[in-house]
């Protein structure tokens, strides 16, 4: 096109547009944005994020209350977010007994696999009935006083948060969220907003057809939330910020590992549309490390990873908070619990391997191919004694190594420099828990620990 062209075109009132015109969806949103987002925008908590506030540790807790205080001006929740709480409460309060019945029984489960080992153990080593009775005994106890323990700890958690007039969750976001909940909407906005709703679940428009398996009218709390939002951030004129624990892609933009990006494209679109304001959305844990640093909270880095890792679970139906060492019965050790969730939230299908063999688990992802073994190293294990187990495991590592999955071996430490180069001369990949999960070069390109 002709320079005359161009300014023809822009005379008539056309411009040409750049290629990042009608594209801020996809904007990496800066420190600065987000700065004054959290301080004049709308933020908006969903269901989910107020929900898991009765799944952290006390510490935890106590640290997203003080950020949440930290932006109480600019808070607001929709009045279905309110409804779908109470509705939700109770459930999410059990979750704390469920996670202790499935604790337990994976203790036992547990025990029983440690009663194998032994068993085998002492007829290797001709231990006397006598020795291996007692050994037995130590090891039943150490359970019963956990699972005991366990018990008296939910109990007590359980009889504070029931009673609505003793529940401290329910108290201090009663605090919070005075005079910040939305109205109802009208009789005829509801009945608008519910026949939308039932169209966008059958034509897949986001947000919410990810529900469409709910009964009745619950098919549509999204969309009646989303609703809400728009017609609040329209209202009062503000960009929108949502911090939601919902990770379903009806509202998320992922990667190919599956990780939140941004809000989905229409979204972000239909927002500018019809309030001619942005919107971000953040998870729980993004939304604790952003007001931390932006305006100095004080915040324990356990908690992150407390926060973090209910997300994670939430997401992938685990109703374990961080502290509870076993999932479900699958895994026998929280080292394996915490790789395995790292693993699934970074697309991997993971399984535990039956008891008694060289590998804990395995894992595999479609895009890669390839398989691997995963065997977890003796946290107590010296220089000496890891030398003799990886003699001892080493043909059964390579056999499986020959059988085209690569073997990793998982650390609680960082293992060192002379350890990793034993491992990498054998072909073993060899990852270790730091503050983030790390590993070898053949770990990171992987994905198996960061950086990616």
């Amino acid at each position: 096109m002709s320079d005359e062209a161009v300014v023809q075109n822009v005379e008539e009132g056309s411009p040409l547009r750049g290629l990042r015109d009608g594209f801020a969806a996809y904007e990496m949103v800066q420190t600065s944005e987000y700065s004054e987002l959290l301080d004049t925008g709308l933020i908006v908590f969903d269901t989910n994020a107020l929900l898991n506030l009765y799944r952290y540790t006390p510490q935890a807790r106590a640290d997203f209350f003080s950020v949440m205080q930290a932006v109480r001006n600019q808070i607001w929740v929709p009045q279905q977010v309110a409804v779908e709480f109470w509705r939700n409460r109770e459930s999410a309060i059990a979750d704390f007994d469920r996670a202790t019945t499935q604790a337990t029984t994976a203790f036992w489960k547990a025990y029983e696999n440690q009663i194998t080992a032994l068993n085998t153990w002492a007829n290797r080593v001709s231990l006397s009935g006598a020795q291996k009775e007692r050994l037995e005994t130590v090891l039943k106890s150490a359970v019963e006083n956990v699972a005991e323990k366990m018990q008296k700890l939910r109990d007590v958690d359980h009889a504070v948060v029931v009673d609505i007039t003793a529940d401290p969750v329910l108290a201090e976001l009663d605090i919070l969220l005075r005079g910040r909940v939305g109205s109802p909407l009208s009789a005829e906005a509801h009945a608008k907003a519910l026949k939308e709703g039932q169209r966008r679940v059958a034509a897949n428009i986001p947000p919410g057809y990810e529900d469409f398996k709910k009964p009745g009218d619950r098919q549509v709390g999204d969309y009646l939330v989303w609703e809400q939002i728009l017609l609040r951030a329209k209202e009062i004129s503000r960009d929108i910020l949502i911090v939601t624990g919902d990770v379903k892609p009806d509202w998320w933009r992922t990667d190919e590992k599956k990780r939140p990006k941004g809000p989905r494209v229409e979204l972000y679109e239909e927002a500018l549309l019809r309030t001619e304001k942005k919107l971000r959305m953040l998870v729980p844990q993004e939304f604790l490390e952003k007001v931390r640093a932006i305006y100095s909270v004080p915040v324990q880095p356990e908690s992150l990873t407390d926060v973090a890792t209910v997300s994670v679970s939430r997401s992938m139906d685990i109703a374990f908070p961080a502290q509870e060492i076993y999932v479900q019965n699958e895994f026998d050790s929280r080292l394996e619990y915490d790789y395995a969730i790292f693993l699934r939230s970074m697309g991997f299908e993971v399984h535990a391997m039956p008891p008694g063999g060289p590998f804990d688990l395995r894992a595999s992802k479609p895009s890669l191919g390839r398989s691997f073994r995963i065997s977890f190293v003796p946290k107590y294990f010296s220089d000496q004694l890891f030398d003799r187990w990886m003699v001892g495991e080493l043909s059964e590592f390579l056999q499986a190594a020959d059988e085209d999955y690569r073997v990793v071996l998982v650390f609680s430490s960082d293992p060192g420099v002379r350890v990793q180069k034993l491992t990498a001369a054998n072909n073993l990949i060899s990852v270790w828990r730091d503050r983030v999960w790390l590993g070898t070069a053949g770990a990171s390109s992987a994905g198996l620990a960061f950086p990616f």
